[in-house]
Order: structure tokens, then sequence, then C-alpha cells
């Protein structure tokens, strides 16, 4: 038969046998309930700190002090900041504030709770920093291997033209060695019967120095005058290589030349409220569906551009010469008819609709006339004060003036900045080094913090410049799926920029300094191109292919 053996925990006792639930730090007496009143009642010169007993398993209560060792830290100097031990106080924290080292317990664990909020906060910007460097990783890796794939076929492509064109020039080169040779060989060949001739004809001559027949002196002259002099040799000129081929000028044309970015301008995020993980709403949700009725065209794109207006309206413009406008309940408020084929770019402008007419390139605002009738003002006309440069996206600014995208026989591409009256304010077209800034420039934002925000499909991404026009960052995508081509942008009222990829179905959201904040998606999003923010910071989304505007909410 087994016994059972029963362990317990050792309890700590007091001199009174009783377990100990107090400890004195001034005394380092352990005391019990019962003789905690008995040793408080006891004088000394520096008093008493009891606090409650902690076992080993638990933290430790004292700390050693720096200046004396063996002493630990129980007192707390103010001004200093720092635990002292009780030799401290009566030395050299004298003439200090001293405090006890346990009353601080509650103002530390408020400070580093208040600090844990900020931690909190900084442990999201960590983790997205973290995910945006990981897919990043990937996306570099693939764009870097297109890179180094195309130079390579271009070298393989160049390799087989060098070839291609060296045996044209060596087949040529042979043929010529032929005909020179050849040619070389008849007069070689008649020479040398000629030659023999005249040897014969010599010999001939000193044998019949003494004849006195008249006929054989005659024939022997019609061979002597046979040979009036030496004739003239034919030849042709070695032929040389001319070329105007400047190897390193044509080969860098060739190839090509990296456009090498300054630096990847992706800053540290905040942690106001901007950038609350809180306001963010996930999944995305959909809140409205508008069916604008734009019939498709060749391209497939029936839906162009869009703007809110107040009182939850949205104009649209599509692929005829209509601009549409529309509740959120889907009813067709107005139409508008415009001298344009479609609506392609447009803006508010002191709460009227602004559009490119970029048939006529001019800049024109839509009047209050009865439905069906086109009533618009020309505001400016880029022909006269922008001669040689068409327009494309626009955006009125905060200020009263326009962005406008312009180009110059898709050569030149540059934001303009116009006034009311037309009258040119900026021009934003080089970087800091006189680089070129965009390469196909399609639609333009202004942000809240004055930032000009461009869609550069050239560029597969969006630049962003301040309000001077100095270079600020670019923004590619962070996955090997994004390409940002085929959307515009817009921005809210927390300075976040919301750009539309048509071809991922999805919506970019990035912060004012160009770091990544999430996707907007939906299981049925398709193509989105248009983008608008209403008042109550919902985002409204033109589908180009299908002619759908979807109201989707997406922060708190």
């Amino acid at each position: 038969m087994s016994s059972t053996t029963c362990q317990a925990q050792h309890v700590l006792e007091c001199e009174c046998k009783n377990p100990v639930e107090f400890f004195c730090k001034r005394c380092k007496v352990s005391l019990c309930e019962a003789c905690l009143p008995v040793h408080t009642r006891l004088k000394t010169i520096y008093g008493h700190a009891i606090i409650e007993y902690i076992t080993d398993d638990d933290e430790g209560l004292t700390t050693n002090c720096t200046q004396h060792s063996g002493h630990d830290c129980e007192a707390f100097c103010e001004p200093c900041r720092i635990p002292v031990c009780l030799l401290c106080v009566s030395f050299e924290h004298k003439s200090h504030v001293i405090s006890e080292l346990t009353d601080k317990i509650p103002e530390l664990l408020e400070d580093i709770m208040r600090e844990n909020q900020r931690l909190e906060s900084l442990e999201f910007s960590y983790k997205r920093m973290l995910k945006y460097v990981i897919e990043r990783n990937g996306a570099i890796r693939e764009n870097y291997q297109n890179l180094t794939d195309d130079i390579r076929d271009r070298i393989l492509l160049l390799k087989q033209e060098i070839e291609k064109e060296g045996n044209k020039l060596l087949q040529e080169l042979t043929k010529l060695e032929k005909e020179h040779l050849d040619l070389l060989e008849l007069q070689r060949v008649e020479f040398h019967e000629k030659l023999k001739q005249l040897l014969i004809l010599r010999g001939k001559i000193s044998t019949k120095q003494k004849t006195e027949n008249a006929l054989k002196l005659l024939d022997m002259e019609r061979d002597v005058n046979s040979f009036h002099s030496a004739p003239q040799i034919r030849d042709a000129t070695i032929p040389s290589m001319t070329s105007r081929f400047k190897i390193e000028g044509e080969l860098k044309r060739y190839f090509g030349v990296l456009d090498v970015p300054e630096k990847y301008q992706v800053c540290l995020p905040c942690t106001e409220s901007t950038n609350d993980p809180v306001r963010i709403v996930s999944p995305p949700r959909l809140t409205a569906t508008i069916d604008t009725r734009f019939p498709p065209r060749l391209s497939k794109n029936c839906l162009f551009d869009l703007v809110y207006m107040r009182g939850n309206r949205v104009w649209v413009g599509g692929s005829t010469p209509k601009l549409k406008l529309f509740d959120f309940c889907g009813n067709l408020l107005d139409i508008k008819p415009i001298e344009s084929e479609c609506g392609l770019y447009m803006t508010l402008y002191k709460g009227k609709v602004v559009f490119n007419n970029y048939v006529f390139n001019r800049l024109e605002m839509m009047e209050d006339v009865p439905v069906d009738q086109i009533s618009t003002t020309c505001m400016i006309d880029f022909g006269i004060c922008y001669k040689g440069w068409s327009a494309s996206g626009i955006a009125s600014t905060r200020s009263g003036n326009f962005l406008v995208c312009m180009k110059q026989n898709e050569l030149a591409m540059k934001i303009v900045r116009f006034n009311r009256n037309g009258t040119q304010m900026q021009e934003i077209q080089f970087d800091f080094k006189n680089r070129p800034l965009y390469k196909k420039l399609v639609y333009v934002a202004e942000n809240g913090n004055g930032d000009v925000c461009a869609v550069d499909w050239g560029r597969k991404g969006i630049v962003v410049t301040d309000e001077g026009g100095k270079y600020r960052f670019s923004y590619h995508g962070i996955s090997r799926e994004d390409s940002l081509i085929g959307g515009s942008l817009t921005t809210d009222s927390f300075c976040n920029i919301l750009i539309a990829d048509c071809l991922a179905d999805k919506i970019h959201v990035i912060d004012k300094d160009g770091f990544f904040l999430l996707y907007i998606t939906l299981p049925d999003l398709n193509c989105p191109r248009a983008l608008s923010v209403t008042d109550d910071g919902e985002l409204l989304v033109g589908e180009c292919r299908s002619g759908l505007v979807k109201c989707i909410k997406y922060f708190k």
C-alpha cells in the first residue's frame, strides 16, 4: 500500500509565528497584521516605511544605490528625478525636495500608461512600415528583373542586328574584291598577250634588216604601227569604311538612360488622428450605387470623370457629349449637352461644373439653363493664352485658381497654374536637377496641405510636389500587381491621397507624405477610374467599363 505525500509552500512567519503580511523598508523587518501597530509606534530617526510583503516570485522591491554600495534606494529626489538612498538624502541631496519612492508609483504608472498609448500607435506604424518593406521588396525584385531582362533582350537584338549588317558588308566587300581582281586579271592576260606579240615583232625586225622585199617591209610597218604606246591601266580604289556612327552616343540612344529617382520619398507615418487605425472601416462598405447609363465606346470605356455636389448629388461625364446629374438614389436630375466629344476632365469651381472642352482646347463653365440646352461660358482659351500646348486634367484650388495638365505633342508635359482670367501664375515641369518631372500627365488634384498631386500614366504612378513646385515624392504602388494606369486621383479631408488602380480593381490610399495606408476593395469593383470624396467623407468611384458610380464608406 502506498502512501500519498502532500507538500505545501512554506509560509514566512513573523516573530509571533503569524504569517507575514507587511514589510518595513526602514527597519528591514517582516511583520504580521498584529505586530504592525506595535512596530509603527517605535520611534526611529528616519521613521517607518511599511509596504505589503512581496514574495521572491514577484519583482524586487529594492534597488542598490549607485553611490553607496550596500544601501537600497528608498527615496526619490524630485529635482534630479532619480532614486536615492538615505545616505544620499543626508549628503549629496540634502537641500533637495525628497519624496517617498513608493509614493511615485501612481505617477510613474500613469506616465507609463500614457506612453504605452503612444507606443501602441508607434507599434501600428512599425507594422505598416514592415508590411510596406516586405511587399515592396517583392515588387522591387520583379521590377529590377524586368529591367534586367529588357536590357539583355536589347543586347541580344543588337548582336543579331550587328551580325546581320556585318554580314551584308562582308558579302558586299567580297563582291567588290572579286570584281576588282577580275578587272586586273583581264588586263594581266591582255598585257601578257601584247608583250608576247611585241617580242615576236622585235625578233622579226632584227631578222629583216637586210631584206630587199618591199611587201614584207610594208606588212612589218603595219605591225609596228599597231603598237603606238602603252595602254592605260584600268584600276579601282580600295573601298573604305565611312561611318557616322558615334558608338557611345548611339548606344545610349538605343539602350536608353535609366531614370533613377533621387531617393524613395516614403516618410514615416504620423501618429496623429489622420492615420489613426480606428478610423478605418474594415472592410470598406458599399452604401449606394448609381447607374449613369453611358453607352460604351469602341474602347469599352463609358464613364470618364465625376464631381461631387452638395446635397448628395454627382455630375458625371461619359462617352457622349453630355453631362448628367444624379442623386445618390440613382435618379437622373439634369442633363447638359456639351460641345466636346465626351465629358473627360471635370472639376468644381464655386459650386459650378467646369470641364475641359479638349476639342476646342478651352476651359468652360456650365451655366444654369433648362434641361437639354447648351449654355457654357469660356473661362480660359488655351489656344490663345498657351499656344502650342493642349490641356487634359484640371483641378480647382482653394485660392480660386486652376491647375491644368498641359502637353506639347506628347513630348513635353507640365502643370500650369492659371487664374480665373487665364493668366499663367506658375509652371511645374522640372525637378531641382532640371529633369522632367512628368512623362504622361492625365489628372491633377490639390491636397489639403497645398501639395500638387498628379497622375502620370507614363511613370505608372503619381508625382507629388509642394505648393511651390518642389518635388516631394512619387508613389508607384507597393506590390507587383499594382499598375497605376487608367485611373484618376482625389484627396480627402485628412490630406490622404486616393488613387484609382483600374487594372487591379482597387483604390490605393496613401497619407500626405506618400506612406501607404490601405487598399479600398469591393468584391464587385470593376475598373475604377473617376474618384471624388463627399462632404461626409465617403468615396465616389466611377467604373469606366460598367458606367456605375459606387459610394463607399472607408473611414469612420
